[in-house]
């Protein structure tokens, strides 16, 4: 990938402020939120005590309401922050910032994601649920994107999959929206995110999972790329179409 289309964020220091205490953090920002966050002052409450918390980021002269999940990676975790009902206004100034004064993070993503959300409403064909087979069980769970390289399911319950850590091996099948069942995948956990929050009092952790694939082969990846081939031509003709 070129440095030109690689992704950029805003390396920008900002205000958390939760229950009327306020610290100071620091991360990349983008138009959807702040990763690699980082304690600058460690005042109470500690990000800690504020995760599953709605709260307030306070970045240059936005004030954002977000809510705070952990990332877990090969390299270890950290806090990342995501925005909630970003008004447009709020994210094409987050854009423009980040264009001008933006930095490449280091990393490169190697195929851009397909977003499973709304595929009801548009009708693209995706891949929408996962049947992972893991320690003599069986979960169905929802994929949240998914990619040439991998895929991201995420599924709620604090103890549910709470054996599967990152570098993991795991087996499993994706279905189709259109019903078709892609069978026998193999994958290896490369990271795991947590977000807990509160309703009416009560916790609610969910947990996504980053799965790389290990080589497809055969009639499986002929499928699997023909189902990609056909978003991607099914997006070029609603495209055109409202052009």
């Amino acid at each position: 990938m070129s440095e030109t289309n690689k992704a950029k964020f805003l390396s920008t220091g900002f205000q958390l402020e939760s229950e009327g205490h306020t610290f100071d953090l620091k991360g990349l920002a983008s138009d959807s939120g702040i990763t690699k966050v980082q304690v600058v002052s460690r005042p109470p409450p500690h990000i800690d005590e504020v995760f599953g918390k709605k709260v307030t980021v306070h970045l240059g002269r936005l004030s954002l309401k977000a809510t705070i999940v952990r990332h877990y990676a090969e390299s270890g975790s950290f806090f990342e922050i995501r925005f909630e009902d970003v008004q447009e206004s709020q994210k094409a100034f987050l854009r423009q910032l980040t264009e001008s004064e933006g930095v490449h993070p280091g990393w490169a993503r190697k195929y851009p994601r397909i977003p499973v959300k709304d595929s009801g409403e548009t009708g693209l064909p995706v891949v929408n649920l996962c049947l992972m087979r893991f320690l003599g069980h069986e979960y169905f769970v929802p994929v949240v994107n998914f990619s040439l390289g991998g895929v991201r399911i995420e599924i709620e319950g604090e103890d549910v999959l709470k054996e599967v850590r990152v570098g993991k091996v795991v087996h499993f099948d994706l279905l189709t929206n259109s019903g078709d069942v892609l069978p026998s995948f193999t994958g290896e956990v490369r990271n795991i995110t947590v977000k807990e929050t509160l309703e009416n009092g009560t916790k609610v952790v969910s947990k996504s999972f980053g799965i790389s694939f290990q080589p497809i082969k055969g009639t499986l990846r002929d499928r699997f790329y023909e189902l990609i081939r056909g978003f991607c031509q099914e997006l070029i003709k609603q495209i055109k179409g409202e052009s």
